[in-house]
C-alpha cells in the first residue's frame, strides 16, 4: 500500500503510524481499499497458475522421457549381451 524508503530501524514505528492512520478511516473504506489492492493480485494468480502448472507438467513429462531414454540403451546392451551368450551356446551344440 505504501512504498517508501525509511532510515534503518524506523520501519516498524512508521508502519504503526500508517496503521493508526488507516484505522481512523471508516470500516467500509478500509475494507474496500484492501479489496482494491488484493483483487488484481488474485486475478493474476488465477490467470497464471494454470499456465505454470502446464509448464510444470510438460517439464515432468520431458524428464520422465529423458530418463527412460537413458535407461533403454543399458537395457538393450544387457539384452543383446544375453542374446549373444545364448547364440554362442546354441552354436556350440
Amino acid at each position: 500500500m505504501v512504498a517508501k524508503v525509511v532510515p534503518n530501524g524506523t520501519a516498524p514505528s512508521r508502519a504503526r503510524d500508517l496503521a493508526e492512520l488507516c484505522l481512523k478511516a471508516p470500516e467500509v473504506t478500509c475494507r474496500d481499499t484492501r479489496v482494491h489492492f488484493i483483487r488484481p493480485l488474485k486475478e493474476r494468480i488465477v490467470r497464471e497458475v494454470g499456465y505454470g502448472l502446464a509448464l510444470e507438467g510438460a517439464s515432468a513429462a520431458d524428464l520422465v522421457k529423458s530418463m527412460q531414454a537413458k535407461s533403454e540403451p543399458a537395457a538393450r546392451k544387457e539384452k543383446s549381451a544375453g542374446e549373444r551368450e545364448q547364440l554362442f551356446i546354441c552354436s556350440a551344440c
